[in-house]
This record gives C-alpha cells, structure tokens and sequence, in this order.
C-alpha cells in the first residue's frame, strides 16, 4: 500500500481497496481525489488533493475529512452519506495557507447491504479558467464569471482580493 493509501476500517471495509482509488486518481491527474471510511476517516489522498488543497498524505490519511476539506459547506454537511452521490457541486475550499480555490464536487457513496454507509470517493476538480502566462487573460476571465462579487472571482483564480484589485490596477482594468 502506498504512502498516500491506508486500510479503511469498518464492517468488511466494504469493499474500500485504497488500490483502486490510485487507478482513479491516474484518470484525474489535475483533480483532487480522496476516499473516507465510515467513520470519514481519510484513507485515500492523491497528489492532485496535495496540489489542490494544499496537505500532504501525511498530514490527512487516517485523519477525519474536515481536516483537509475546509469550506462551509463541508461544515454543515456534505451530502454523500445522506444522498449517495453529489455532482458537480460549487463549492470554495479554503487552504492552509488561507488562500481559497473554487472547486466542483462529485462524490459517491458505499454502502453496505443493509444500507449502512461505508465510505466514499470525492473528486474535486478546481475552476481554474485559462492556463498559462496570460494574467490579463486569467483576470478577465474570472471578471467575466463573478462580475459583481471581486472575492468570488479572486478566489475562481486562487489569489486573495486584495492580491487580485493590484493586479487588477496594474493591468488598468479597474
């Protein structure tokens, strides 16, 4: 088993192989992908997760979720055990650095065969907008999103407000 990988706990571990979160993670490079147990401990964490969310392996597997997931959403409840699956769910998540980054959530539930929860798999893909070197590009494409609400866009791009009005300034488009 990997270092970014430990076995989940719970009645027959349902199934939970972190191994097969590794060959998903492989289809999302880019993405942050992780697993819970039943008890949201983290037993899986990808280096998309570390890339996007910004905790190494280390610091989160065995851990519970909202340990790693920081996001007001994540506080009241994320859905997964209660609905099965989310898809494509907006969302901001705070790093530990504080900066903040806009991500969609898609996530399915295991449960076992009395309809016990047993753990999940979340993706979150980041929003990041165009690539490159292109700043005026990048501010205008999230000026574009959030025209109306500056922290919203600083945050589609992963910067503070404060960072995105000087460059915003530097760039004249203010």
């Amino acid at each position: 088993m990997s270092a970014r990988a430990r076995q989940p706990q719970g009645p027959q571990n349902a199934g939970l192989d972190p191994r097969s979160f590794e060959t998903l993670a492989d289809l999302y490079p880019e993405d942050a992908v992780f697993a819970v147990d039943a008890q949201r401990s983290i037993v899986f964490w990808s280096k998309g997760a570390e890339k996007v969310l910004g905790f190494r392996a280390e610091e989160v597997l065995g851990q519970h979720c909202l340990k790693a997931n920081r996001c007001g959403s994540c506080m009241r409840g994320c859905g997964i055990a209660e609905h099965g699956r989310v898809r494509e769910v907006p969302l901001v998540m705070f790093r530990p650095d504080g900066s903040s980054i806009r991500v969609k959530k898609t996530a399915q539930a295991f449960f076992d065969e009395t309809g016990v929860f047993q753990g999940g798999v979340e993706v979150l893909r980041p929003e990041t907008g165009p690539k490159g070197d292109d700043e005026r590009a990048r501010i205008e494409w999230a000026l574009a999103r959030e025209p109306r609400n500056m922290e919203a866009a600083a945050a589609l791009l992963g910067m503070s407000r404060a960072t995105f009005w000087r460059k915003r300034k530097k760039l004249g488009l203010t």
